[in-house]
């Protein structure tokens, strides 16, 4: 395994555990629901574990296509773009 496959999961492991610890918080409260802060804490740890396993996948994948893992990085990249343009629309629509 490559360092940058290695430095990938990594990533997505702290991503992974900061979206397990404010899971936990919330399980733990009184209250039943997260703070705005926690809640985008939460939502970001989500997002660096999908984005780090899938740029782990990627990189390991494409070892002997350069040009392979330029394109599905950059499809990785618009589809992130599109996930978040769709999370905005729909909290445009909502308000």
């Amino acid at each position: 395994m490559q360092n940058s496959t290695k430095t990938a999961l990594t990533i997505a492991g702290i991503g992974y555990a900061v979206n397990r610890y404010e899971a936990y918080k919330l399980r733990t409260s009184d209250k039943g629901y997260l703070e705005e802060g926690d809640q985008q804490l939460k939502m970001l740890g989500g997002g660096v574990t999908a984005l780090g396993i899938a740029s782990a996948g990627i990189l390991e994948l494409t070892k002997s296509s350069p040009k392979a893992r330029k394109v599905a990085f950059v499809g990785l990249a618009a589809g992130t773009v599109g996930y978040f343009l769709l999370i905005l629309a729909a909290l445009k629509k909502m308000s």
